[in-house]
């Protein structure tokens, strides 16, 4: 057996010049290795440059079920995990996710798997069931949890009711972050799915949805109109619709821009919808005009893993990259 050090001289036996083969083959793998890491490491430093964002919808995870909800197993929470660490982003916005408990079992599986966050909070809405959340490896300078919008609607089985005031769902999120000195604006949402509503009809609550979530924006670019504001979330409807056209802004106000991450095969799906067998979009990401000219397209895009998202979630998260 080859001993390497010291012990070496100890050992009894004819000098073999194989032995000093090893010993020179040993060593050169050993510098190779060392140079790979300080190669790996000089060019980390890259990331202090750039903020990496994700927007996933973690699809309802639960650590308890219930009478309408399922609990989240094991397998899809590992599955979650190696989605998201599998590009390690700085900042992680989530919907879909069940409270406190859910955000500290999601917090420890992170952990687990080599995650580095130190920041974590979530906003409770009328819908207490599913909240909105944001992780981080560094915490925001500011963070805005809104639950106080409230829009008018008539119940759908009767024309002649006089309007109704009616919560937004999930509330909306705005954290802002501050690196090296740059400031980033971050406004998230969960609007109301395209699913029934006892009381009121569904694309009705989401185009006015929409159109606070508008209002948020609006707020901020009327301080500054040159403020990075991007916008994301789970959106509930296609492009063409109304909803979306009132986030993206129309000719009075300022255009937010469709930022469009793509997968590997330049397809812009995002969510696969069980009950009508359908592959859609709606998952967004948008961008105010300042924000638009510092994202890095090369490493913005769909994240895709073919053996795990389906069992991650029904939605393929989205990853912008933001140069500094």
């Amino acid at each position: 057996m080859f001993v390497l050090g010291n012990k070496y001289l100890h050992v009894k036996r004819p000098f073999r010049l194989i032995d000093v083969f090893f010993h020179i083959h040993f060593t050169t793998i050993t510098i190779f290795f060392f140079l790979i890491c300080l190669f790996i490491s000089s060019h980390s430093f890259s990331s202090d440059n750039e903020i990496s964002v994700m927007s996933y919808n973690l699809w309802n995870y639960f650590v308890k079920g219930g009478r309408h909800r399922k609990q989240k197993s094991e397998f899809s929470k590992q599955a979650l995990v190696k989605t998201i660490l599998s590009v390690s982003p700085d900042i992680l916005m989530f919907s879909e996710l069940g409270g406190e408990a859910s955000l500290k079992d999601l917090m420890n599986h992170l952990k687990k798997g080599g995650g580095s966050y130190k920041f974590a909070q979530i906003v409770v809405g009328a819908d207490r069931s599913r909240c909105l959340g944001v992780i981080s490896k560094f915490s925001p300078i500011k963070i805005d949890k809104i639950t106080d919008k409230f829009y008018k609607l008539r119940p759908k089985f009767n024309k002649k009711a006089p309007l109704e005031s009616v919560p937004i769902q999930r509330g909306f999120l705005h954290v802002i972050f501050k690196k090296n000195g740059y400031i980033l604006h971050i406004v998230a949402a969960h609007l109301k799915a395209r699913l029934f509503h006892y009381r009121y009809n569904h694309t009705d609550m989401r185009r006015s949805e929409a159109r606070q979530l508008r209002h948020v924006v609006d707020d901020i670019l009327r301080k500054n109109k040159k403020e990075n504001v991007l916008v994301v979330g789970d959106l509930n409807d296609v492009y063409s619709s109304s909803a979306i056209a009132a986030i993206k802004g129309d000719g009075k106000k300022m255009k937010l821009i469709d930022v469009k991450p793509q997968d590997s095969r330049n397809s812009t799906w995002t969510h696969w919808w069980k009950q009508e067998d359908e592959y859609g979009r709606i998952d967004y990401a948008f961008a105010s005009p300042t924000l638009w000219s510092k994202i890095n397209r090369k490493k913005t895009r769909i994240v895709h893993l073919p053996n795990y998202w389906l069992y991650a979630s029904d939605h393929r998260p989205l990853l912008i990259t933001i140069k500094l």
